[in-house]
Order: C-alpha cells, then sequence, then structure tokens
C-alpha cells in the first residue's frame, strides 16, 4: 500500500485511491462488527481507537489530494538586461530581475547601473537589449571602446 516515504504525487493515482477507500470500508465494516460484540472485552475502545483512526487518515487524504488539485502558485518572470553608456562607449552592465515586466525590470537595472557606475545620471544610460527567463552566458567579448 504506502508508508510515509510515499511521494505526494504517488497519493493521486487511482490505485492508491481505490486502496485507500477500500481500507476505509473495510475498518467501517469492523467498526461495526465490533459494536455488536459483547461489550465487556474492551470492544468498545477498540470500536472508538478505529474509528478515530480512519477519520483521520480519511481526512489526510483528502488534504492531500486538495492541496495537489490546486494551481500552482504564479511565477515572476526573470529578464537579463543589458545597460551601456548612451555613447556606446564603454563597458556593457548585465543584471537580472525579477518583474511583472521587461519595464520594470529596466527600472531596476537602470538604478543598479546607475549606482554601480559611481551615480551616474540615467540620462547618460541607454538599454541594449532585454532577454527574458534563464540566460545563461558563456562568452561576452564586448569590451567597448
Amino acid at each position: 500500500m504506502s508508508d510515509l516515504s510515499t511521494p505526494i504525487s504517488a497519493l493521486a493515482e487511482g490505485r492508491f485511491r481505490s486502496a485507500l477507500a477500500a481500507l476505509v470500508n473495510r475498518a467501517n465494516e469492523a467498526i461495526a462488527y465490533i459494536r455488536k460484540s459483547p461489550q465487556g472485552n474492551g470492544a468498545a475502545e477498540l470500536a472508538a481507537g478505529l474509528d478515530h483512526a480512519i477519520q483521520s487518515v480519511d481526512a489526510m487524504a483528502t488534504d492531500a489530494l486538495e492541496a495537489m488539485a490546486e494551481p500552482p502558485l504564479r511565477t515572476v518572470p526573470k529578464f537579463t538586461v543589458f545597460i551601456q553608456k548612451a555613447s556606446g562607449a564603454g563597458t556593457t552592465h548585465i543584471s537580472v530581475h525579477a518583474g511583472a515586466d521587461a519595464d520594470a525590470a529596466v527600472e531596476l537595472a537602470m538604478t543598479e547601473a546607475a549606482a554601480a557606475w559611481g551615480g551616474w545620471d540615467r540620462d547618460n544610460l541607454r538599454v541594449l537589449g532585454v532577454v527574458k527567463g534563464d540566460v545563461e552566458i558563456e562568452r561576452w567579448d564586448g569590451a567597448g571602446e
């Protein structure tokens, strides 16, 4: 069946849900049988304990399946922004920012580049490009003038 090492995704499998439903049904049948038994041998306590255990298992499985049905968290996209002096001279400032859109990332990158270059006026900077998503730059040969 399953144990605590079962990945949560396995709980969605039809076989697991069927097995869990069968377990709950059999336990309920056992509880009904125990309750009909003579009460002098601790059957009432056993039935109550089984009933509580089955309710707990059923609730945990329901919670796990509901959690799996929730939509995934929305992720904020990443943008790699390339900035240079407005004159085109010098190096290129490359930075990665998460934002709602490219314009938001450009604003963050302009502020960062201006500060990194000693408080430059943003009017003296230009955006060379913006790339959305993960970027892996393997080589950069744009040393500038």
